[in-house]
This record gives C-alpha cells, structure tokens and sequence, in this order.
C-alpha cells in the first residue's frame, strides 16, 4: 500500500486557482499608483485567436515610462499600450483599446502572435477608494469580481461584498460588435504551508512567490527560522491552505506533521526525501492516518528535472505544485 501512495493521485482541474499567472506584481503597483493618485490599469477584456494575455489579464502603467508591471502583447505593442495608458491617465476617462495581431487593428502583422485582444484602460485617478479592493486581495484569500459597462460603470467585488463603484466618462468602444458589459473573476492567491525548513527553503520560497503563491512557513527550530524570512506568514496552522510541504529532514517531526495533516482537508500533501523514507514514516501512522493521506499526498515531492542541489530540489518542487494547480501534472519518480 505504502509504495502506491503517489500512483493514486490523479492530475484534474483545479477550481480556486488563479488562471492570469501571477497579478500580485501588478496589483502591487496599481496599488502605489493609486495611492499617488495616478497611473493606469489595463485590463484584457475580451481574446481571440493566439495572444499573449487572457481575459483579466491586467497591467499597471505610470505616464509613458511604459508598463510598470505585467506585459499584455510580449513587448510587441507595449509602447503603444503605453502610450495610450498616459492618454487615460491624463485625461480621467476609460479608453477602450483593440490590438489586432493580424494587421486588422492598430497594431501591424508580424508581431509574433495574431489574435486580437480588446482592453480598458483604467485611469487610477478616477477610482477613488480603488486602495481596499486591491490591498484586500493582495493581504490574501479574498477573491475579486470587476465588472465595466460600455458605459464607464465600475464595480469591484470581494467575494461578493459590494466594494467601490464608480462612473468614469467614457467613449463607445471603436470596435463593432462590442459587448454591453462584462464581469470578470480574479481568484485569490492560493497559499502553501511550508512544515519545516532546509537548505532548500529560500529558493523554493522565491519561487513559488512569482508564480502566485502566498506561503506560510511553520519551523520552530531557531537555526532554521532565518531560511524562512521571505514567507509571507508564520505558523503551523494547515486551515485555508491548498498544498502544504513536509521539509524538517526530521523523521519525527515529519511524522508528526503528516498527522495533523492527515486530519486536515489539504488537497495536496508533499513530503520531502525517497520512497524508502516515505514508508518507513507511514508505517509508523495507524490504518485510519494512511488512509486519510491517500490520494493527497505527494511522496517524493517534486518532479525529477535534473540537477543536485537545493536550487534544483526547490525546483522540482515549485514545478509539480504549478503543475497540479493547473490540473497537467506528471508524477515524480519513485526513487
């Protein structure tokens, strides 16, 4: 049973993760812009065909210095999303904007990709009290809903609690069949329980940040706390998280933490070290503790890409978490 544990865990489509990549950059920054009363957030609102962005993808603007964070068109067409931002920005009002890879629409052929992308451009300026819905997804798990009519109403949603709307002045979209309006989700950030630390944490911890992940870090030991700085939070408490990762190089303290997470709704569960570790330690939980883990848990963690190391392990480590978040993962070997 033991050596079966990770063959029973099967990829499938997460619900509850995010689709845009990583926006905590980019709301970072709108949300600095916003405070300075100023800048612009572009919005993808609509893709076809073969483009870079997805619908809610954002990018956040200051002036013509070009994207202060996120990229929509590759670099292609940055400057002229650039350029049309500082137009919104100074003058107050939504601009509506259309980049058409096909040569259709503002921007040339030849630009590496030939979809069609349809944006907002959203004056910060004119959002007054934007500040509480961004900083409440970026404190985390708060998901948002933004919702643009043709007409420049705004509104963002917390989990469904009404945040700030707004009117702003805005023209009628240049392309035809434009729709009335549209709403668009930005999921939350979803989290990591670190249970334990080594040499490989700092790596993984940067890592799995710019991929989108808000990481909790619980170790109690003081020569490893240090490797734990860049966690977003401490603690040991698995509520709320999506994955959490067995680290101490520790059999007992491995063992006890598989089994407060055997008793917890985690639906992922990865644990450090070979196959040989791993039934030794579920050998040691009761029937009921196997059982629980079963399906969840990922033993040994991370996928085989090659390399020594701890940059390597975190690596491997970071690739299977982004790969079962997006429902493509392949298993890691049985060593």
């Amino acid at each position: 049973m033991h050596a079966n544990v990770q063959a029973q865990v099967r990829p499938q489509a997460r619900s509850g993760f995010l689709r845009e990549g990583n926006p905590r950059p980019v709301l970072n920054a709108a949300l600095r812009l916003a405070r300075a009363r100023r800048g612009t957030l572009a919005l993808v609102l609509e893709a076809e065909g073969p483009t870079y962005a997805a619908p809610g993808a954002m990018a956040a603007f200051d002036g013509l210095q070009g994207p202060v964070a996120g990229w929509l068109t590759g670099g292609s067409m940055e400057a002229e999303l650039a350029r049309r931002a500082a137009e919104a920005d100074a003058s107050g009002h939504l601009e509506w904007l259309q980049f058409d890879g096909q040569g259709g629409g503002r921007a040339g052929a030849g630009e590496g990709w030939t979809g069609q992308l349809r944006i907002a451009l959203l004056p910060l300026r004119s959002l007054p009290g934007v500040e509480e819905p961004l900083a409440a997804w970026l404190e985390g798990g708060v998901s948002l809903r933004r919702s643009l009519s043709r007409d420049g109403r705004v509104r963002i949603e917390a989990d469904g609690r009404p945040l700030p709307a707004w009117h702003v002045p805005a023209a009628t979209p240049a392309w035809r069949d434009a729709a009335s309006a549209w709403s668009l989700s930005l999921l939350r950030q979803p989290q990591v329980l670190l249970l334990g630390a080594g040499p490989e944490t700092p790596p993984l911890l940067r890592l799995l940040r710019d991929l989108g992940w808000r990481s909790r870090a619980g170790e109690h030991r003081p020569e490893w706390m240090p490797a734990c700085a860049a966690a977003d939070s401490r603690g040991f408490d698995p509520s709320g998280c999506d994955a959490a990762l067995v680290m101490h190089h520790a059999f007992e303290a491995d063992r006890l933490a598989l089994q407060r997470l055997a008793a917890s709704d985690v639906p992922f569960i990865g644990l450090l070290g070979p196959a040989a570790r791993r039934d030794g330690l579920l050998g040691q939980l009761s029937a009921g503790e196997r059982g629980a883990l079963e399906g969840r848990l990922h033993a040994p963690v991370g996928l085989d890409l090659g390399g020594r190391g701890p940059e390597a392990i975190a690596l491997g480590i970071a690739a299977q978490l982004q790969a079962w978040r997006s429902g493509r993962e392949a298993s890691a070997p049985d060593a």
